[in-house]
């Protein structure tokens, strides 16, 4: 089964695919990588202090914009308020294109990885400000106009960007961070002409579901991947976000509330748009065996000349003696015989070729495991951004940061756990294809215990919840599909226990536990890293566990890499 490729990774199979091309073999066209410098932007690396202000001045594709952001600090994240009264001389998007509908607050890190932090709607009444997280240190914002607030990378037209402190009245300034600001992004291609407006009789998000739907398609179509293929993963969540477009369509002919079209809008333009970003990563599938066939290769080539090494070796040894007892035959019985120092020439000569495949057979060894080293380094690269794969004890551990996916208190999966999730999903399957998952939960060291066990058990159901969905979305087989639905069921009735529930029936609660055989464990209090009271971000977090020996030649050949990782426990 193919799921959703990680766009972490992406960056790695782009340096390997340079020009369209893998080892003289042509893949399929993708949009080019866009650099897109932002001048004037600042980045700041934030005290873990009660507030701050920021400021965010127009590009000149907006000179007169400007907004006040109030930036508060906390031990795992920094919380990020924008009240609508300060945002100001903000113009329409459609202004910058018909493709574009609304803004984008991003959160950029000095590698210029982008992170979607959500959307500052645009009516022509007010601006709408809005309250979230990044888990970042040190970034820069900016603000870009967009076709939809799903974007998973950002369109070339930045209006606003954060300026830096040193002019600004205000406490606990940051610290500097030097670099040159800018941002990556597949996205563009938009359409720069001027709109007139947006349809007043139309729901916005109606609008913005249109355009997603369109651009992925167009991207399809790009790609060269027929919308009939009922295999392709990205297929079928395109297929599913038209199907609701229909939806809200009939509802704006029947002049249902706004509030109902809306909801379906929002939903098809984040389908739509993950159907996007999964049709780049499957693009790449073919590289991706590729490269797994070329360690394999790699492997077997190795092990074939350290074994030509040890048996030149050992025919190295007896040439030598051959030749030690001739010399000394030779001293005996030079003026007798010139056949003797004619042999001793050829033995030489054959000493010298074996020496050069000895030393031949050791370059190729050095490229291989150089060669080794290079892939696993960039995997790990790729994995800190969202978690840790660690080896213990015969498994292997992936640890994720549970602020990323969770709200305080919460166990419903934020937004942008989406994409976070789809990188796990990703990893999953190159590093333990097939191979069963235990979904641990972990929490701080305050509250009741009853509490932590339960809140601890919901987090890692969520988690859980996610996968079976993903799998359900792509298989075809009818009794595999008859398990996952009951699966998901039981799981659905467990999520929707509050915690009132629990204690009124824990015999009830237990039961519905141990009927998923040890799949998922909510661990409480029961395992700190860190044995200290109150809120402690090392202890909030969600393992994925896996079998060591079901893991792939992948995981195999970047053990080392793997287990040299420091535990972060976010």
């Amino acid at each position: 089964m193919k799921t959703i490729r990680s766009i972490a990774i992406f960056s790695i199979l782009l340096a390997l695919t340079g020009g369209g091309r893998v080892h003289g073999q042509s893949v399929s066209p993708l949009p080019p990588v866009q650099q897109i410098e932002a001048p004037g932007a600042a980045f700041i690396s934030y005290q873990v202090r009660p507030n701050t202000t920021v400021e965010m001045k127009g590009t000149k594709k907006a000179p007169g914009a400007l907004v006040k952001i109030r930036i508060r600090g906390r031990r795992s994240h920094f919380r990020i308020e924008i009240e609508g009264w300060a945002i100001k001389n903000l113009p329409g998007p459609w202004r910058f294109g018909l493709d574009y509908y609304t803004y984008v607050l991003w959160a950029v890190s000095p590698g210029g990885i982008p992170t979607n932090l959500g959307e500052i709607r645009y009516s022509e009444e007010r601006v709408e400000g809005l309250e979230v997280t990044t888990s970042n240190q040190a970034f820069w914002l900016m603000v870009t106009a967009e076709p939809n607030f799903a974007v998973f990378e950002p369109s070339p037209v930045v209006v606003l960007v954060s300026q830096s402190q040193a002019k600004i009245e205000t406490g606990n300034k940051g610290m500097p961070v030097k670099g040159s600001p800018f941002y990556r992004s597949h996205y563009g291609g938009y359409s720069t002409r001027a709109a007139a407006g947006v349809p007043s009789k139309v729901p916005i998000y109606l609008l913005q579901a249109r355009k997603a739907a369109a651009l992925a398609g167009a991207a399809f179509r790009r790609a060269g991947v027929s919308l009939e293929e009922e295999n392709h993963p990205a297929v079928a969540l395109l297929a599913r976000a038209r199907v609701h477009l229909g939806h809200a369509e009939d509802m704006l002919r029947r002049d249902s509330p706004a509030k109902e079209i809306n909801f379906y809008g929002r939903t098809v333009a984040q389908l739509a748009e993950s159907a996007r970003a999964l049709l780049f990563q499957a693009t790449h599938d073919t590289i991706l065996e590729r490269l797994e066939r070329e360690v394999t290769n790699a492997r077997e080539k190795l092990m074939r000349q350290e074994k030509f090494v040890q048996t030149a070796r050992g025919g190295l040894t007896a040439i030598q003696d051959n030749v030690s007892q001739l010399e000394t035959a030779l001293d005996r019985e030079r003026n007798h015989t010139r056949g003797l120092e004619s042999q001793l020439l050829s033995l030489r000569e054959q000493v010298n070729r074996q020496q050069d495949q000895i030393n031949s057979a050791r370059g190729n060894a050095r490229e291989l495991r150089d060669y080794g080293k290079t892939l696993c380094g960039g995997l790990s690269r790729q994995l800190a951004p969202f978690g840790q794969l660690r080896e213990q004890d015969g498994f292997y551990v992936l640890t994720l940061q549970s602020d990323r996916l969770f709200d305080s208190g919460k166990f419903d999966l934020k937004p942008s756990a989406l994409l976070l999730l789809a990188k796990v999903s990703f990893l999953r399957e190159q590093l333990f294809p097939g191979a069963p998952v235990r979904y641990e939960g972990h929490t701080d060291l305050q509250g009741s215990g009853g509490y932590n066990q339960w809140i601890s058990e919901q987090r890692a159901l969520a988690i859980y919840r996610f996968f079976l969905r993903e799998e359900m979305a792509t298989t075809g087989a009818p009794n595999r599909r008859a398990q996952l639905e009951q699966a998901l069921q039981n799981v659905e009735t467990m999520l929707d226990m509050n915690y009132n529930a629990v204690r009124r029936q824990p015999q009830r609660r237990k039961q519905w536990i141990d009927s998923l055989n040890g799949v998922v464990v909510g661990k409480g209090l029961t395992e700190p890293l860190v044995n200290r009271k109150g809120p402690n971000a090392r202890n909030r977090r969600v393992t994925l566990t896996f079998a060591k020996e079901q893991a792939s030649n992948l995981a195999a050949l970047c053990e080392d890499s793997f287990s040299g990782s420091e535990e972060t426990g976010q």
